[in-house]
């Protein structure tokens, strides 16, 4: 049994290869995520601890509430309860019996400031399925990285915790993600965003020229990041290899504005990945805006370390 990293919102964890997204929804602080294959299901639901936290076994037993509510025609039989520990958190264990075998998962990760609820249902708890719930249960982090690994659907990569997703679309055609880190002051506005975008089945989608990321930029994409960016320009392109593959690599830049100005930066990395026949394209962006009495500043040093960081983390196939 192959297994893989998931990594999504902040939670890492190591799943089979035939595990695979079924749907996600939310961010970092209340979100949901299910994974399918023919033998089981894996959903992972977290949301803010509030303010008056109830004991984990009061939330154990509103999850099985709710579980009933969805599987009216289902009996629901609690096996056993315990105690245990997931990722050093003190943890509520359950183990139910509805028309399928069913393991539970549930605890407060304060650093997070999360309660997270892993649930498990297999046609039957043999020895493959134990497997899966240990593999899942023992590699999974909720917290304490510096930076978070985004890894699904193919590709991983990672970005430092403060960057949030804010915008995602997958489909069968491609999935593009938009994680972003932004500050707000009186007279200042300063965004940092990690734009990543993928397109399968790219020798059918782009025939002439998905050999060629530089004249695919030119032809089919350019106009995807000015819809989103305005007055983009970039420079000359610089060929390069990336993972072994043909790539190119764009710099750029863009103002706007009278009263409130605005300054941008932006690199971009695209490439052609022959193994997942793809075409990558990653748009990392620096923007400030300030009133027209202020001077435009931009950490060019850090906007330049940070894009290395990012595309030195990416793994395409």
């Amino acid at each position: 049994m192959k297994f893989v990293k998931v990594g999504w919102n902040g939670i890492l964890f190591e799943t089979p290869e035939d595990l695979r997204l079924l749907s996600e929804r939310g961010n970092f602080k209340t979100g949901y995520m299910r994974l399918e294959s023919e033998n089981g299901i894996l959903e992972i639901k977290w949301d803010p601890i509030p303010k008056r936290a109830k004991t984990i076994s009061e939330v154990a037993s509103e999850f099985i509430k709710q579980l009933g509510k969805k599987s009216k025609k289902t009996e629901i039989s609690v096996r056993k309860t315990k105690a245990t520990s997931v990722f050093k958190h003190d943890a509520s264990y359950i183990s139910l019996k509805t028309n399928m075998e069913e393991s539970v998962y549930l605890w407060y990760c304060n650093e997070s400031n999360r309660i997270i609820i892993c649930h498990f249902a297999f046609r039957s708890m043999d020895e493959p399925s134990r497997m899966v719930v240990e593999r899942v249960m023992d590699t999974l982090k909720c917290h304490g990285e510096d930076a978070n690994i985004w890894s699904l659907l193919g590709f991983s990569f990672k970005a430092p915790s403060t960057f949030l997703l804010s915008e995602r679309k997958m489909t069968v055609g491609g999935s593009h993600l938009i994680l972003v880190e932004s500050k707000l002051t009186p007279y200042k506005e300063t965004r940092r965003e990690i734009f990543f975008q993928y397109y399968s089945m790219a020798n059918l989608l782009f025939k002439d020229d998905y050999k060629d990321p530089a004249k695919w930029m030119e032809n089919n994409y350019i106009k995807n990041l000015k819809r989103r960016y305005g007055k983009l320009e970039f420079q000359k392109v610089e060929p390069c290899r990336f993972r072994r593959h043909i790539a190119a690599i764009q710099k750029g830049a863009s103002k706007s504005g009278f009263l409130s100005r605005g300054k941008s930066l932006y690199n971009n990395l695209t490439w052609y990945c022959s193994k997942s026949n793809r075409i990558y394209s990653v748009t990392v962006s620096s923007h400030v805006r300030k009133m027209f009495f202020l001077k435009h500043e931009l950490d060019e040093e850090a906007f330049e370390k940070l894009t290395k960081e990012v595309f030195s983390s990416i793994r395409c196939h």
